[in-house]
């Protein structure tokens, strides 16, 4: 396997556990509108922050960018893949277009 391969899979791999938070900020937005206990608003809050920060924390990580522009060196085998790389480029140009503080 080739270097931009596995930069490509490591990609594929960070991106399915950013997914994971994502799933699990649903689930506590659901929960927040159909069963939440009063006054557990803000524990909620913090838990969505918590999950927001994480998720970008993994985004906006300095070896994304390497691994993004070492998949993009060589073409991949096919076209999903390909489309699947330009949008990962894309969250990663706009993730880090602003400071993980926002």
């Amino acid at each position: 396997m080739t270097q931009a391969r596995k930069a490509y899979e490591r990609l594929v791999q960070r991106f399915e556990r950013m997914a994971v938070l994502g799933e699990a900020s649903a689930m506590l937005g659901w929960d927040a509108s159909v069963m939440m206990p009063v006054g557990g608003s803000a524990a909620r809050g913090d838990q969505f922050a918590v999950l927001a920060s994480l998720s970008h924390e993994m985004l906006t990580a300095p070896d994304v960018g390497d691994d993004l522009a070492l998949a993009q060196s060589e073409a991949l085998p096919d076209a999903w893949q390909a489309r699947n790389l330009t949008l990962m480029q894309r969250a990663y140009q706009r993730a880090t277009a602003l400071p993980g503080s926002l």
